[in-house]
């Protein structure tokens, strides 16, 4: 079973993400709450913990959630945590069933002004992904330390249809931007055409990227 706890204890407000323990000896602990998620998800409602997610500051995704294999929707599985501070083991999500990652990480730490909590998601295996819109939208964006993008140059994307402001105002506040984005090995070729309207930046994806925009340094597949 997929399932996530949040602590409250004393104001930790930590949500941890497990998979195959024992759902039920969280039930009735003090200021514990334990949610059963979804293998597919298609809005921000799905995820059982929508109602706090303004609330949790850290998030971590415990290394046993590499056992749950049938994940076939991440959309909207991170978004809107603004007040989130770090988010550690994405790693180990097994998303290599997911075809639908809509607003992933939409928003996330997007009220933190140090923050710079960047996932791990280089091992990611995204071949059978179609929708990657808004999946970093407003990341980071008030953040003044935000300093890199996560590193996505290994991504299969030869599935892909839709990549609509994936990155649009992703750290549109940092003043620490090195932001390198390597696209070199994308296969964009079932992506609509009409999606590639900005041609200062390349594409779409970076649409009402903010006042950095022009910093980025994207490498063109």
């Amino acid at each position: 079973d997929f399932y996530a706890v949040y602590d409250e204890t004393d104001e930790k407000n930590i949500l941890t993400f497990y998979c195959n323990g024992n759902f039920k000896t969280w039930d009735g602990k003090t200021n514990i709450t334990a949610f059963t998620l979804p293998t597919e998800a298609t809005s921000a409602n799905d995820w059982k913990y929508n109602g706090i997610r303004g609330e949790v500051k850290e998030i971590i995704i415990d290394s046993s959630v590499n056992k749950c294999h049938g994940l076939k929707s991440t959309a909207y599985m991170f978004s809107d945590f603004i007040n989130a501070e770090s988010i550690t083991g994405a790693e180990y999500l097994d998303v290599s069933s997911v075809t639908n990652m809509d607003s992933m990480f939409r928003t996330f730490g997007a009220n933190i002004k140090t923050f710079n909590a960047v996932p791990n998601l280089a091992n990611w295996n995204t071949g059978k992904v179609t929708n990657m819109d808004s999946m970093f939208w407003n990341y980071g964006n008030e953040s003044k330390e935000l300093k890199t993008v996560p590193n996505v140059q290994g991504w299969d994307t030869s599935s892909v249809t839709k990549l609509r402001r994936m990155f649009s105002n992703y750290g549109n506040s940092s003043t620490e931007l090195d932001f390198t984005l390597d696209l070199r090995d994308w296969d964009l070729s079932n992506v609509y055409t009409d999606w590639f309207s900005s041609p200062d930046i390349g594409f779409d994806m970076f649409y009402e990227a903010g006042e950095n925009a022009a910093n980025w340094n994207v490498i063109r597949p």
